[in-house]
């Protein structure tokens, strides 16, 4: 990959990107920059070094090694980012029986160096909104959004081409959701951002919105989604291998903080980015937070959507993702919903059906 560096006075110029009110970034601060004539966008990582970081880094390069076969509507990262920066250098001479301290604090002793490191990387930028956003635009037909519903479908299918016939037998999102898919203004094309968090060739598993111990996968059998049950990390840093019952692992997910910037909770595989697929679809329909409630409701939700005569295979294919069957790419059965099976899926209108 290609590096670009960025002076202590030109990084302090720039200006912090909005992102929107839908999305949330704890891992990276983002700037909108121009370089050799291109609009970029610089993300700025809030942790330059450890485990993650290298994970990070290795997942860039494989991105970047593999660029030409991914998908066109992929945004890939273009370079790593380097910013100046300027530490203090101690020149403290060795006097027997003198402490340190009396030099540390001198400054003779003291000079400041200027330092390129590695901050972040850029990528394309994308002058656009978060399919999150359009989806939630009850202006926009809904013919429209199940357009772009179906795109999401059609790029899981690419993927699974790719890893059949080329060399590169492993990449999946892992982190899918609305916010990870923007719509471009101009050219009106879906394209998928984030990909820094994929998984791609050995990269380890990254945390995602959806994959978590508090999800409905956790319901379905154990052999369904690789679940991460190793490598939690202590307090202290430590690296604590063990294996617990899947009613202890959530709290034990919650005690070691670390473990959650460590890694993530599913190894992610086909199963888990067509989990996340449907969980897209469904909190279109329902609302936000779907993968979060109980089994029971679930199925209760299910019921619903059948006395709204939905087509039957795809409700098949959404309940599959809390059993043992392989889990559907459901884009082909998308068309079949009607405007007002819409409009009548929300959770206001189920919660109000329940009551009845």
């Amino acid at each position: 990959m290609d590096s670009i560096y960025l002076s202590k006075r030109k990084f302090n110029k720039l200006k912090e990107l909005d992102l929107g009110n839908d999305v949330v970034s704890t891992e990276a601060t983002f700037y909108k920059f121009n370089h050799l004539g291109k609009v970029k966008v610089f993300k700025k990582l809030n942790k330059t070094n450890g485990p993650v970081f290298a994970n990070k880094l290795f997942t860039l390069e494989m991105l970047h090694e593999y660029r030409e076969i991914l998908p066109e509507s992929f945004v890939i990262p273009e370079s790593l980012v380097s910013v100046e920066n300027e530490v203090l250098q101690l020149n403290v001479p060795d006097i027997m029986g003198i402490p340190a301290e009396i030099f540390i604090s001198n400054r003779p002793y003291q000079k400041r160096i200027k330092t390129k490191n590695i901050q972040g990387f850029d990528l394309p930028y994308v002058d656009g909104i978060t399919l999150e956003t359009f989806l939630r635009d009850t202006k926009i037909s809904k013919r429209l959004h199940i357009k772009y519903l179906k795109e999401i479908g059609k790029i899981l299918d690419q993927l699974d081409h790719i890893r059949n016939n080329s060399e590169l037998d492993s990449i999946y999102l892992n982190d899918l959701h609305a916010s990870n898919f923007m719509i471009d203004k101009k050219t009106m094309e879906l394209k998928v951002v984030d990909l820094d968090s994929c998984r791609i060739c050995d990269s380890r598993p990254f945390p995602a919105r959806h994959l978590t111990p508090f999800s409905l996968l956790t319901n379905a059998p154990a052999n369904k989604y690789d679940i991460y049950k190793k490598n939690m990390i202590g307090e202290d840093g430590s690296i604590i291998l063990q294996m617990v019952s899947d009613d202890d692992y959530g709290k034990a997910y919650c005690t070691y903080k670390n473990y959650k910037d460590e890694l993530g909770f599913v190894n992610s595989n086909e199963q888990s980015d067509l989990y996340c697929y449907i969980i897209l679809v469904l909190e279109y329909l329902y609302g936000p937070n779907i993968d979060f409630i109980s089994l029971e409701k679930f199925y209760n939700y299910m019921n619903y959507l059948e006395s709204l005569d939905i087509d039957q295979e795809l409700i098949n294919c959404i309940i599959q993702i809390v059993t043992g069957a392989p889990n559907v790419n459901i884009a082909p059965y998308l068309d079949l919903l009607k405007d007002e099976q819409i409009i009548k899926a929300n959770k206001k209108m189920f919660e109000e059906a329940r009551v009845k």
